[in-house]
């Protein structure tokens, strides 16, 4: 879903980040959405590690967030009315 949104070379850079400061960069929440978001800084799209450079991470986590919100109002309102 992130990778729709801001392209999949800057999850992958933002996984990579996530790996060398040892986290999960399987796990979004806590992890890969932290270095997605840190991509804007640069400390973090200046890495070695990172290959496509800077992006405004913010919007791509924000993204995420709604969408995940959404998706999980869903499945409530089906949960209520089966």
């Amino acid at each position: 879903m992130a990778s729709y949104n801001v392209g999949q070379e800057h999850i992958a850079d933002a996984q990579r980040l996530a790996v060398k400061y040892k986290k999960n960069p399987h796990k979004w929440d806590e992890n890969v959405a932290k270095y997605i978001v840190l991509k804007s800084q640069s400390k973090y799209n200046t890495d070695p590690v990172v290959k496509y450079g800077y992006c405004r991470g913010i919007e791509t986590y924000k993204y995420v967030k709604e969408v995940l919100s959404r998706f999980h109002h869903y499945k409530r309102l089906v949960k209520e009315n089966v």
